[in-house]
């Protein structure tokens, strides 16, 4: 597939410049008519400026960035304490000794923070290239996470353990755009990652490059729910597909390099995907159908899932404000 002319462009600069940041910045010239869809059906909202959510599995509490400040919230209700800690503007959610671990870090920022639940530091690491994109998995079966981070430039990827050590890196992928983990090849645990190539590079937990696998997209967004689904740039805009070539592939935006979050989770029956533009959608896992859209979200909302109702909620932070929303179940 021939990327497009402005795609292109995009991944010129962001070789040069860096990832996420370099496509959150292309410019939107006007507001994005949404897909025609069923309304998500808004739960509660908080008012703020909202820009990253992360929620424990099965928990009721989850944690957002507001202004850069750590805040937990009931997922139930929308109940939220401050919790007096500056952290970055992403946040990602791991465990440490039976608990929640907090991962804080920004885009293009040159730290990851690791938190107790209730904000107390326990370790940071520093690094030289910008970060893109980090994710939490117990790499070594102990009940433990450890964090996999993606870099901009020529990072690639690596894998940090107690203390923020540093267990395996590889940086022959160069320029990565996301990191997730989860069960492939016969439920064997996996890292997955996207790069400036546009392809998905697949890691074993102690980081030998087991292979790279195509994209029916250039693949910069890269989640894993019962299967790995990708996210990026089509031939005429951006879309969410199954990465298997077999699957289904929806678009979701009428630019490329359009999206702005994806979220996906093995007990929910939905994908969540936003674009910079500000439009949220909860796409059907099995089919790719629409089955929610919520316009207006503010600029490149970040999405997360709450498993903590029946059905799940749709989590959105941006600086529009942080909202709960429940999607309807297919029929």
């Amino acid at each position: 597939m021939r990327l497009p002319e402005k795609a292109l462009l995009a991944v010129v600069l962001a070789v040069e410049l860096g990832t996420q940041g370099c496509f959150w910045d292309l410019p939107v010239d006007t507001p994005e008519t949404p897909l025609p869809g069923p309304p998500l059906e808004l739960v509660w909202s908080l008012d703020g400026d909202w820009s990253g959510v992360a929620v424990p599995q099965g928990s009721p509490v989850l944690y957002a960035s507001r202004s850069r400040q750590l805040v937990t919230v009931d997922a139930r209700d929308g109940s939220a304490t401050a919790r007096g800690r500056d952290v970055g503007h992403r946040l990602r959610v791991g465990v440490y000794k039976g608990h929640a671990m907090i991962i804080s870090f920004g885009a293009w920022g040159q730290q990851v923070a690791a938190y107790t639940s209730g904000g107390e530091p326990l370790w940071t690491h520093d690094t030289n290239e910008g970060i893109d994109d980090v994710w939490p998995v117990d790499l070594d079966g102990d009940g433990e996470s450890e964090v996999v981070v993606g870099l901009n430039g020529g990072g690639g990827v690596l894998a940090l353990g107690a203390g923020g050590r540093v267990l395996w890196s590889d940086r022959s992928i160069g320029n990565v755009w996301q990191v997730t983990a989860g069960p492939l090849d016969d439920k064997i645990l996996r890292v997955l990652t996207t790069s400036a190539t546009g392809q998905v590079h697949v890691f074993s937990v102690t980081g030998e490059r087991v292979r790279n696998l195509k994209a029916r997209c250039y693949a910069t967004e890269i989640r894993l729910g019962d299967q790995p689904f990708v996210g990026g740039s089509g031939d005429d805009g951006s879309v969410v597909a199954t990465l298997d070539p077999s699957g289904w592939i929806t678009k979701v935006s009428q630019r490329e390099a359009g999206i702005g979050s994806l979220a996906a989770a093995a007990s929910v029956p939905w994908i969540a995907v936003s674009t910079i533009a500000g439009n949220v959608y909860a796409l059907r896992a099995s089919s790719g159908a629409l089955d929610g859209v919520a316009s207006a979200q503010g600029r490149a909302p970040e999405v997360a899932w709450a498993n903590t109702a029946d059905p799940p909620l749709l989590i959105v932070a941006s600086g529009g404000g942080l909202r709960a929303y429940r999607v309807s179940q297919p029929k």
